[in-house]
């Protein structure tokens, strides 16, 4: 594992997604939804898990149930299209809740 940083410098970020996606690593993981993008812009086969707010919002992808080519996310705040699906579990879960 390596851990690579922009130290907070967006105009750095296309940069080290290029020189990281050189390396050939057999993952990408980033904490950025900003970086998430550079790394697309860099890579359309190696994977990338991106910890991020709303995917679709931010770009990264069309919808949370089909994530695009090489990219998912772990999302912490997924935007409104997630109470759809929570509410759905939740009725499989309790099926009498009203």
């Amino acid at each position: 594992m390596e851990r690579y940083c922009g130290e907070g410098r967006s105009e750095r970020y296309a940069k080290l997604a290029e020189k990281l996606v050189s390396r050939s690593p057999d993952l990408i993981f980033t904490l950025s939804s900003r970086m998430v993008l550079h790394f697309m812009d860099a890579t359309r086969t190696i994977p990338i898990v991106g910890f991020t707010a709303d995917p679709i919002t931010g770009g990264i992808s069309p919808s949370l149930a089909a994530p695009a080519g090489n990219v998912t996310s772990v999302v912490n705040d997924a935007g409104n299209e997630i109470c759809g699906k929570r509410l759905s579990l939740l009725r499989e879960v309790v099926p009498h809740v009203k």
